[in-house]
């Protein structure tokens, strides 16, 4: 069922954006923003997929059930634009202290 699918990836991705901040909060380094990276690139890919599948899933929906569907797809979208954030941000971090490393 699809609410229990966004129930468990919704679970898993907070759980992995917390991981991540984790690491790089105990570890600053271009290995620790890596490993950041590492942990929300699966996150960002299935909270895409299921975005996906929610705006599919709104389009067949009743007028009774449509409500529940942009609610859902909401706090989704604002996961993932969490995620994508802190991904990018942990991405560029990590570019920017090797290429500091290197001058």
């Amino acid at each position: 069922m699809l609410s229990e699918e966004i129930s468990q990836t919704l679970q898993n991705a907070y759980g992995m954006q917390h991981q991540a901040k984790a690491v790089v909060a105990s570890n600053a380094t271009p290995s620790g923003y890596a490993e950041a990276e590492k942990q929300l690139a699966p996150q960002v890919k299935t909270l895409a997929d299921l975005v996906r599948k929610i705006t599919e899933a709104e389009k067949s929906a009743t007028p009774e059930t449509t409500p529940q569907f942009q609610q859902l797809g909401k706090q989704v979208q604002d996961l993932q634009t969490s995620v994508n954030s802190d991904f990018t941000h942990y991405k560029t971090t990590r570019e920017k202290i090797e290429n500091e490393a290197k001058q």
